[in-house]
């Protein structure tokens, strides 16, 4: 059985991957959109940023 202390640190690794999943999935969202200029695809970046 996992103590609470193994459980906050697992959480907290799981937030920090979460973070950074999502943020660099929005810059690169941003810069495709931007690089092939679909208007879509660079929204969807910026929408990410935006939570």
């Amino acid at each position: 059985m996992k103590t609470a202390a193994q459980r906050y640190k697992f959480a907290l690794g799981l937030s920090i991957f979460t973070i950074v999943y999502n943020s660099s999935e929005g810059v690169i969202s941003v810069l495709m959109g931007a690089r092939d200029e679909t208007l879509t695809l660079f929204g969807f970046g910026l929408d990410s940023s935006s939570q």
